[in-house]
């Protein structure tokens, strides 16, 4: 709970809420009533990015970890606003592939 008070952004909030077993934000928020944990279930957990792996293997990006880094940077960029659609996803995929 502590951590996520301080979370300053919206991916940060769903990264760590993420990271423990389903039960655990909803006990938090109940414990807490923490406005972050209230954005996690209204707002952020339902977040999807509109392209999968086989996008980036379209993309010409080999099966590898670097799939789920840069579908994990991509999460990243949407929860915070920074990505909005498949077509913004697709060139920040682009680019994040071109960086190796």
């Amino acid at each position: 709970m502590q951590r996520l008070s301080g979370a300053a952004s919206a991916a940060e909030v769903v990264a760590l809420a993420e990271s423990y077993a389903p039960d655990a934000p909803l006990f938090a928020l109940a414990l807490s009533d923490l406005e972050p944990l209230h954005a996690y279930f209204r707002d952020l957990g339902g977040i999807r990015l509109d392209i999968t792996g086989a996008d980036l293997a379209r993309l010409g990006l080999a099966e590898s970890p670097r799939v789920g880094e840069i579908l994990g940077e991509l999460r990243r960029r949407k929860l915070n606003g920074e990505l909005d659609g498949r077509e913004q996803e697709l060139a920040a995929a682009r680019d994040l592939i071109a960086q190796g």
